[in-house]
């Protein structure tokens, strides 16, 4: 079991807790510098109630990671984030695009746009690359945009084409996003949904129905739909060259942004000249030797 939190109730005993309740990892959440971060979240003192959280619980022997989602507020932070990830040798660094469902929906206007969020991708690039080079073994993920996996083939597609065949196929095992397949949601009162992201599409409770018979359930139409999304798929998705690695991204975001769970993902910021045409992926039997 892994928990998430703000980590600013986390004293030592609550680590000390946390580790006998058999919690492997803890991911904590700072949204930005001390200031960036108490502003966003109106109370004084988050920052490093949450800092202590995460020493607590690394003091404790639990794997700690930093969680981050990516607005136009915080951005800008993201260096000295990097500084406090090292100085505090955090094992885990999470970087999460802004998804506009739930009270994301008030923020969507927040998000940063397609040159910043490329710029931002440079930082991380060069943050980890220096991180590797020091030999720190913090994982760095970004979560919640599958863009990200096409970025990171085409910028190795020109830096170190082996290296960006063999990413390519990790990425189409991986296969993009999975919502409604491998990924589902259960909240406290047992209602089952396609992730937890889409709560406005409740496919069944636990209560009345296993969770095997809801999420097997082959009359479960928009499940379907979602297991198929490829030939409903719209806008700038369809015809992507990239989706067999993308998936069409984040359907909740589409639906929140235009109404409609087929339009194209308003958080990909990849060029029309990158997604179609000029960077047609190669098939899986023009590789040999790869270790995946």
């Amino acid at each position: 079991p892994v928990l998430s939190t703000n980590g600013t109730l986390i004293t030592k005993e609550v680590a000390r807790q946390i580790k006998q309740a058999g919690f492997v990892y803890v991911g904590i959440s700072l949204d930005g510098t001390q200031a960036t971060n108490d502003m966003f979240r109106q109370n004084k003192g988050a920052f490093l109630n949450a800092l202590s959280g995460i020493r607590y619980c690394r003091d404790a022997g639990i794997k700690v990671g930093l969680r981050f989602t990516l607005t136009k507020f915080n951005f800008r932070d993201l260096p000295q984030i990097f500084d406090l990830i090292e100085e505090e040798s955090i094992e885990r660094f999470c970087l999460y695009h802004l998804v506009y469902t739930g009270r994301g929906k008030t923020l969507k206007r927040s998000d940063i746009s397609s040159r910043e969020r490329k710029k931002t991708l440079e930082l991380i690039w060069q943050k980890t690359l220096d991180f590797s080079k020091k030999g720190l073994n913090t994982e760095i993920l970004t979560v919640d945009n599958h863009a990200d996996g096409v970025w990171i083939y085409l910028k190795l597609k020109k830096e170190n084409p082996l290296r960006a065949q063999e990413v390519l196929e990790l990425l189409k095992i991986q296969g993009g996003n999975s919502t409604g397949s491998k990924i589902g949601a259960v909240d406290n009162l047992g209602d089952v949904y396609p992730d937890q992201f889409w709560r406005n599409h409740c496919l069944g409770n636990i209560q009345d129905k296993k969770f095997s018979a809801i999420w097997l359930d082959g009359k479960e139409s928009f499940l379907n739909d979602l297991r198929n999304r490829k030939v409903l798929l719209g806008g700038r998705c369809r015809g992507c060259d990239f989706l067999s690695i993308c998936n069409g991204n984040f359907r909740a975001r589409a639906e929140s942004f235009f109404g409609d769970p087929w339009a194209h993902d308003p958080g990909c910021y990849l060029t029309d000249k990158e997604i179609r045409g000029e960077h047609k992926v190669p098939s899986s039997s023009g590789c040999a030797g790869v270790n995946t």
